[in-house]
């Protein structure tokens, strides 16, 4: 789900291609689906349009009467709901298809949470390792200033390289102010 509750991914299965794309939308979750978002539990019904909220269907859309929804929720915060339809040999969903659909959900939610941590700590990781960048790329210039061997010139090139690389830049220039004519000159270009 999106952060404004929308659908950002919508998975189907026992329709074929062509159909999904003859319904057209996605769901937005304002009917019957929305129902099992907003109070984060379990719906069974036995014909989807009986319910108050239920809207109907797009004009491709397959009959659905039976419906089981359920949240996909992780540490009680919902990330999106899992719903069947049509159950297969009986006229509705049963107390046993609940358990398992909300099992399938919970683990859903967990790993749905977890690719998010995942995501987290790898942004975490590569901003750690430009932090580490830069430390050292400080450290090296540092290094060269308090050297007595090394020149002003090398340090101020080191300096555009290191500033070059940290920045993911193709090309650096580091001008210098002329002290006799007050204009810009290119002192280094890398």
């Amino acid at each position: 789900m999106a952060e404004d509750g929308s659908l950002s991914r919508f998975v189907y299965s026992g329709i074929d291609r062509e159909t999904a794309e003859r319904i057209g939308a996605l769901p937005t979750g304002r009917g019957v689906l929305g129902v099992v978002l907003e109070q984060a539990h379990p719906l069974r019904l036995a014909d989807l349009a009986d319910h108050p909220r239920s809207v109907g269907f797009p004009p491709a859309h397959p009959a659905m009467r039976s419906f089981l929804g359920a949240p996909i929720m992780a540490r009680g915060k919902v990330f999106g709901r899992l719903y069947l339809t049509e159950k297969q040999g009986a006229a509705t969903f049963s107390d046993q298809d609940e358990r398992i659909a909300m099992m399938l959900a919970a683990q859903a939610g967990v790993a749905v949470e977890n690719a998010a941590l995942y995501d987290q700590v790898h942004a975490r990781g590569e901003q750690l390792g430009r932090r580490l960048a830069q430390m050292a790329s400080f450290e090296l210039v540092a290094r060269m200033v308090l050297a007595e061997s090394t020149t002003t010139d090398e340090v101020l090139l080191s300096a555009v390289e290191e500033a070059r690389l940290l920045t993911g830049g193709t090309r650096a220039t580091l001008m210098m102010l002329d002290p006799s004519t007050h204009q810009l000159r290119i002192r280094h270009a890398v």
